[in-house]
């Protein structure tokens, strides 16, 4: 695996300072609430970096709305997309789990690409279109569906939306979530023509349904940067061990998030 100098800092750092401590200072102190506030009485037209996110969405918790604007929000993610995805020749990206797009926006805002996002969400898809459009300043292709990746057969499936923009969850089995289209992600990629790609994944545990069920879909992927998290089925390690056995090395990971690059 290849560190990087942030990376292997922040690592180091990870190990040195307790949870708690780190959660209180930076999640409560800095980057809470009360900052949130102060920041929608500014009411900004752009975030830190320069990209256009409204701060005072409905579809934006309090609790985010710093994260949002000092452009830290999904930051392991993204800087794991940052090195290996925007940094390499790729074009073609497919993003899981858009959310409210911030990745997709950064992206757009920064090279000219192809990009396919899929969203369950439909509120936070209409939200991710909104942005990604303010954000294309790079003239890139682009399209987000409302679909959810899904392995069990239905046509579609129960999504219960949640009350802020980072979580949201499959099968609630209430009976009160929206009914969202469902698709295997191999039947996306061939109806959506992505060839060469790169793959963010964010989708609360299930790509371990398509590193062990939908192997095919990935045969023209070249990078992936995924959050990955234990199911009944598989843990993170063997989520891991599977991408190797199917052609990928890991490179670098940070907690939870991984980024893998196909053997040549």
């Amino acid at each position: 695996m290849i560190s990087t100098y942030s990376t292997s800092l922040r690592n180091t750092l990870r190990a040195l300072v307790p949870a708690p401590i780190k959660h209180f200072l930076v999640a409560k102190l800095f980057f809470g609430q009360t900052t949130g506030r102060l920041i929608r009485l500014a009411a900004p037209k752009k975030n830190l970096k320069g990209l256009r996110f409204d701060v005072n969405s409905d579809n934006i918790a309090l609790a985010e709305v710093a994260d949002l604007y000092f452009n830290r929000r999904e930051r392991a993610e993204f800087d794991l997309v940052r090195r290996h995805i925007l940094q390499s020749e790729i074009v073609n990206i497919v993003e899981l789990g858009v959310s409210i797009g911030f990745i997709a926006s950064n992206i757009v805002f920064t090279k000219k690409v192809n990009y396919l996002g899929i969203e369950a969400s439909q509120r936070l898809a209409r939200e991710a279109r909104a942005n990604v459009e303010s954000n294309n300043q790079s003239d890139s292709m682009w399209r987000i569906e409302n679909v959810c990746i899904d392995y069990s057969g239905a046509d579609y499936v129960e999504f219960a939306e949640s009350t802020d923009s980072l979580a949201g969850r499959v099968g609630s089995g209430s009976g009160q979530g929206v009914l969202v289209l469902a698709a295997r992600f191999g039947d996306l990629i061939r109806r959506c023509g992505m060839q060469d790609f790169a793959l963010i994944a964010d989708i609360e545990g299930s790509e371990a349904d398509i590193l062990f069920k939908d192997e095919e879909s990935l045969r023209s992927c070249r990078l992936i940067v995924a959050e990955l998290e234990d199911t009944a089925e598989f843990s993170t390690d063997d989520q891991v061990r599977r991408a190797q056995e199917i052609g990928f090395e890991l490179r670098e990971s940070y907690g939870h998030v991984f980024a893998f690059r196909r053997r040549a």
